[in-house]
């Protein structure tokens, strides 16, 4: 209530609105914030603090190019700088993506946003169809830590794609044990397995992932597999 008084009684001030804006992202009124913390902006505020909160509240807003642009005026950490990278990469920016995620890595591998920089990293190859590059990421994380899921799956994804079927079937088998309710973990394992003529272990594979979400475009191709008297078809 003193900033907001303030702000009225001295409505020229650029930092009265800076604090007030600050103020109002911590109590999670995120308009108010955005409101505030731009018309500071429009005078000339500098503070960097502000930007950076700016930032975070157009994220949280999915306001991506004007959470990019706030920080650039302010001091992202590396969490920040983990969420830049994903900004980048819906907007389509991939190069400067890749290259957040890398400065991430080489600063500290062993920090948990490293290693999902390194999920991201891979992520951001697969999509550029980079198999190789992607399996070399992956592996590189679950060097690290063994238990994400992402990193299998991703890997997995690459050598069915690069048509080496047991380090798919490998990778993916470990993805659906590290994450048994994501259907699509369950739904790759069993098209995999039926591409190596495994038949009844990827029925058994796709007729869970069905089980799990019966709703999805997976679950669609699935079904007739799954269905009595599938393994002799």
């Amino acid at each position: 209530p003193y900033l907001e008084k303030y702000t009225q009684d001295v409505p020229g001030d650029p930092r009265g609105w800076s604090l007030l804006g600050r103020d109002y992202y911590f109590l999670k009124l995120k308009d108010e914030a955005v409101a505030a913390m731009s018309k500071a902006a429009a005078m000339g505020e500098k503070s960097r603090e502000m930007y950076t909160i700016l930032a975070r509240a157009h994220v949280d807003r999915k306001e991506w190019q004007n959470a990019l642009d706030a920080y650039g005026r302010g001091e992202p950490n590396s969490t920040d700088q983990f969420k830049i990278g994903q900004m980048l990469v819906i907007l389509g920016q991939l190069a400067q993506a890749d290259s957040i995620y890398r400065v991430m890595i080489a600063r500290d591998s062993l920090t948990n946003d490293a290693k999902y920089a390194m999920v991201e990293l891979g992520k951001l190859a697969f999509r550029q169809k980079d198999y190789p590059g992607t399996i070399g990421t992956m592996e590189r994380r679950i060097a690290l830590d063994p238990t994400s899921d992402e990193a299998y799956y991703y890997a997995g994804l690459s050598y069915k794609e690069m048509k080496q079927f047991p380090e798919a079937i490998g990778a993916l088998r470990q993805s659906a044990t590290l994450a048994p309710n994501k259907a699509e973990r369950h739904f790759w394992v069993g098209l995999v397995l039926a591409t190596a003529d495994s038949i009844p272990e990827a029925i058994a594979a796709l007729t869970r992932s069905t089980e799990i979400d019966s709703t999805s475009k997976n679950a669609a191709v699935a079904s007739p597999f799954s269905q009595p008297g599938a393994g002799g078809s």
